[in-house]
């Protein structure tokens, strides 16, 4: 395991309108590992995948890339995405 990992969440918090969809998500992966996102309708699946786009900000927690906060070049790390 390497000792930054490329992709980590702490703690996501996800609030739609005056509803929480999720709470203290949190995953870590190194480069060729995967993320299996299952649950029913209205979970948060679709907007967990908006904000590890960099479309959506959390409402608490933090998401990283290679050890540091998109939150604060959030231009950069879209920029190095395909979605």
């Amino acid at each position: 395991v390497p000792a930054i990992m490329m992709l980590a969440a702490e703690r996501l918090a996800v609030i739609r309108g005056e509803r929480q969809l999720f709470k203290d998500v949190s995953f870590s992966l190194a480069p060729g590992e995967a993320l299996l996102l299952r649950g029913p309708n209205g979970s948060g699946k679709s907007s967990l995948l908006r904000l590890l786009a960099g479309f959506l900000a959390p409402a608490t927690g933090q998401l990283l890339w290679q050890g540091q906060d998109v939150a604060h070049e959030p231009e950069e790390y879209r920029a190095g995405l395909i979605y």
